[in-house]
């Protein structure tokens, strides 16, 4: 895998990356930033997305792999006082789910991301 500017990564051990050149000179032409403890933090890496040339790191790059997030609306059900979960593909679609709808007893709005291929 050659890295570029047009795709997203991240590190092997899953943080944020941003690439700001792939042109550089050098051993390791890719550079950008990792994200650790909530900071960026410059660095660079080889035209392959290797963090050191001599052994595997856990700051090799890797792409992004693909997400969906939704978000959970877990609730008790007026009527029938049931534990009820619904599953929404905005947090906007989840407020209008509650547009005009009698008193709910919203317990809570769970936002979760995962992978898919």
């Amino acid at each position: 895998m050659e890295i570029t500017k047009d795709k997203e990564y991240t590190t092997k051990d899953g943080r944020e990356v941003r690439i700001y050149a792939t042109d550089g000179k050098g051993e390791h032409p890719i550079h950008g930033a990792y994200k650790k403890n909530g900071e960026w933090i410059q660095d660079d890496w080889t035209k392959k997305g290797q963090y050191l040339l001599s052994e595997k790191s856990a700051l090799d790059l890797i792409e992004k792999p693909k997400t969906k997030k939704v978000w959970i609306d877990v609730y008790i059900e007026p009527m029938s006082e049931k534990l009820v979960a619904d599953v929404f593909d905005s947090l906007d679609k989840l407020k209008q789910s509650y547009e005009g709808a009698e008193e709910t007893k919203q317990l809570e709005v769970i936002e979760r991301e995962y992978p898919i291929k």
